[in-house]
C-alpha cells in the first residue's frame, strides 16, 4: 500500500515543463523502487521471484558541465531476504550518496537536448540498517550504476536509475561468511529542474539554443519568428507577411513557375523568365499579351502569326497561304503580270483584262468570224442540216476555239414566228447542237460548248416583214471564259 501511494504522488508531479542543464542547474528527483539484496543467504539481483522490498526516494543535483553533474540520493523503504521460511531476514533501510555522473547527451556523443539522455553514476556514502530481524548499524556504501532519462519538458524528465552498493559489513543480514554484503537498488520517478528565466521570450526555446532570445519564435526554427508559418525565419525571409517556397527565399509563386509573385508580370498563369514569368503558349518567342497568334507559332516580324509561304503576309490574311504572291493580290502570285491573281485567272499564263477572268480580249478579227457566222450559217428548210455552203464559215469559228484554248462558247438557236411555238422551239435547239456537234467533230472539246435553242422568244427584228424574219432566223455565238 505504501508503495502505491508514493508512485501515485510522482505521476500527479508529472506536469509540463528539457531538464537539467547550463540554464537549469539545480534539480530535485522524487523516486519510487525496490532494492534487491546479495549476501549469505541468496543473490536476489535481477531475480523477480523474490519479495518486493520497496523504497522512496529523493535526489538533489547541480549541474556542473554538459558532460557532468554532482549530487545526492538518499532512499528510504524495506531490506531483507526471504530463503525459506527460516532462512530470511528483513528490517529498514536508510542510504545516503554522492553521485557523479557522466552525461553521455553531452554534445559529444549525443545532443545536449536530446530528448533521451543515457548517463553512468558512481560515488560514496552511507546505509543504516534497523529491524528486529536484522543486525543495526550503519555501512559505508560505494555505489555504482547508470540509468536512462526521457526529458518531457524543459523542467521535468522522467528517470530510470540502477545503482549496486557495496557495503564494507557482513553481518546486516545476522550471517558472517567474511564476503561483505551487497544490494541493488532500481527506482523510477521525475526529476524536476529548475534555476531561473532561461527563456526570456517563453517561446519553449531556452535562451542558450535560442537564437531570437528576445522575440517569441517557432522551435523548429530555434526560437526565431516565422509570421507566415512558411518554415523560414522572418529575418530570412523576403516575404515575411505571406506563406512562401523556400527555393524563393519565403516567397509566394501562385502559377509555380518559379518567379516570386512579386516578380511576376502574369503572376497567376505560368510563364517563361525572359517574359517577367508571362507565357509564350506557341513557344514562338513572343508572349502571349503582344502575340496577335498565340497559339499558332508565327514570325516577330508579324507580331507572332504565321506566314507560311514567306510573302511577309500573315496566313490569316494570305489568300494563297501556300504561294508567295504580292500585298497587292492578298498574297497570291500573278504569273502573266496581268493584275489578276492566278487562282481567278482562267488565263494564269497569259496577260488579259479583268472582264475576261484574266484572258486576253477578243481580237477584232476573230469578232468579226463570229459576226459572219452570226448571218453566214444557212439549214436546210425547216431542218437543223447544215448546208456545205456554210461549212467554211463553221471552219472558221472551229479554228478560232481551238487557237484559244480559254475560250467557252455559248451557241444559241433561233427562230422567226412562222409555225408553231414548240415546233419553232425544237428546230431552235436542233440548230443549236448541229453547230455544236460539228465543233466537236472539228476537234473543239464538248465541254467547251454549250447549245441552248429559244424558238421565237427573242426576236430582233420585226416578224411582220420578209426581211425582219430572215434576221430573226439566226444562230448566235457568245465568247465567256
Amino acid at each position: 500500500m505504501r508503495k502505491i501511494l508514493v508512485m501515485t504522488v510522482f505521476v500527479c508531479l508529472a506536469i509540463s515543463s528539457f531538464a537539467q542543464n547550463a540554464e537549469n542547474k539545480w534539480s530535485v528527483g522524487l523516486f519510487g523502487g525496490k532494492t534487491e539484496y546479495n549476501g549469505d543467504y541468496g543473490n536476489g539481483f535481477l531475480n523477480f521471484n523474490k519479495a518486493f522490498y520497496p523504497f522512496g526516494a529523493v535526489s538533489v543535483n547541480r549541474y556542473l558541465t554538459p558532460s557532468f553533474d554532482m549530487g545526492l540520493f538518499s532512499s528510504y523503504g524495506d531490506y531483507g531476504y526471504r530463503k525459506d521460511a527460516v532462512q530470511r531476514f528483513l528490517g529498514t533501510k536508510t542510504d545516503l550518496s554522492l553521485l557523479l555522473t557522466y552525461k553521455l547527451a553531452n554534445g559529444y556523443i549525443l545532443k545536449e537536448n536530446a530528448k533521451l539522455s543515457p548517463f553512468i553514476s558512481a560515488g560514496m556514502g552511507f546505509a543504516h540498517l534497523s529491524g528486529d530481524r536484522i543486525w543495526n548499524g550503519r555501512d559505508f556504501i560505494i555505489p555504482i550504476g547508470g540509468g536512462l532519462k526521457y526529458n518531457i519538458s524543459q523542467s521535468v524528465a522522467l528517470q530510470y536509475q540502477l545503482l549496486y552498493n557495496f557495503t564494507n559489513h557482513d553481518k546486516r543480514d545476522g550471517r558472517a561468511n567474511g564476503h561483505s554484503e551487497q544490494f541493488a537498488s532500481h527506482a523510477l520517478g521525475f526529476v524536476f529542474s529548475f534555476g531561473g528565466n532561461k527563456d526570456r521570450d517563453k517561446d519553449g526555446v531556452l535562451n542558450k539554443y535560442d537564437l531570437c532570445p528576445d522575440v517569441a519564435g517557432v522551435i523548429d526554427l530555434s526560437g526565431c519568428p516565422d509570421r507566415d508559418n512558411d518554415g523560414i525565419k522572418d529575418d530570412e525571409d523576403l516575404c515575411p507577411d505571406v506563406k512562401g517556397l523556400a527555393s524563393l527565399n519565403g516567397c509566394p509563386d501562385a502559377d509555380g513557375d518559379g518567379i516570386k509573385d512579386s516578380d511576376d508580370k502574369c503572376p497567376n498563369v505560368k510563364g517563361l523568365p525572359q517574359f517577367g514569368g508571362c507565357p509564350d503558349s506557341d513557344g514562338d518567342g513572343i508572349q502571349d499579351s503582344d502575340d496577335k497568334c498565340p497559339n499558332v507559332k508565327g514570325l516577330v516580324s508579324l507580331q507572332g502569326c504565321p506566314d507560311t509561304d514567306g510573302d511577309g503576309i500573315t496566313d490569316a490574311l494570305d489568300r494563297c497561304p501556300t504561294q508567295a504572291g504580292s500585298v497587292a493580290l492578298q498574297g497570291c502570285p500573278d504569273r502573266d503580270g496581268d493584275g489578276i491573281a492566278d487562282k481567278d485567272d482562267k488565263c494564269p499564263d497569259v496577260a488579259g483584262v479583268a472582264a475576261n477572268k484574266g484572258c486576253p480580249e477578243v481580237s477584232v478579227a476573230e469578232k468579226k468570224v463570229f459576226e459572219k457566222a452570226l448571218r453566214g450559217i444557212q439549214f436546210e428548210t425547216g431542218k437543223s442540216t447544215i448546208r456545205k455552203v456554210s461549212y467554211s464559215i463553221v471552219d472558221e469559228v472551229a479554228k478560232v476555239m481551238l487557237d484559244h484554248p480559254e475560250y467557252l462558247l455559248a451557241i444559241a438557236g433561233h427562230t422567226d414566228n412562222t409555225g408553231k411555238p414548240e415546233s419553232n422551239l425544237k428546230l431552235s435547239q436542233d440548230r443549236a447542237n448541229a453547230v455544236k456537234a460539228y465543233l466537236v467533230e472539228k476537234g473543239v472539246e464538248e465541254g467547251r460548248i454549250a447549245a441552248a435553242g429559244y424558238g421565237a422568244e427573242q426576236p430582233v427584228s420585226d416578224n411582220k416583214t420578209a426581211k425582219g424574219r430572215a434576221l430573226n432566223r439566226r444562230v448566235e455565238f457568245k465568247v465567256s471564259f
